[in-house]
């Protein structure tokens, strides 16, 4: 492959991963305003299901839950909550 052809592939990868980032935070924010109170990113090794509900009071939880998850991405979630906590 060309050099020309590689960075042209990378640009649309990069474009394709900013959208759907975008995509995803405006989604997020959706569900953090009460806009939607459920929803789920499938990937083809994983399914993530976000989840909202109503506490007592005006107290609000959320919750994820992954399916088929392998002891690497637990592992790697578990490494981003010690970072950012």
């Amino acid at each position: 492959m060309s050099v020309a052809a590689d960075g042209v592939e990378m640009d649309f990868l990069r474009k394709r991963l900013g959208a759907w980032e975008e995509s995803f935070r405006s989604l997020y924010y959706m569900f953090r305003e009460n806009a939607c109170c459920i929803f789920y990113v499938c990937t083809s090794h994983f399914v993530v299901m976000f989840a909202a509900a109503d506490g007592s009071g005006r107290s609000r939880s959320y919750h994820a839950y992954i399916s088929q998850s392998t002891r690497g991405l637990r592992s790697s979630l578990k490494e981003q909550v010690r970072c950012h906590s």
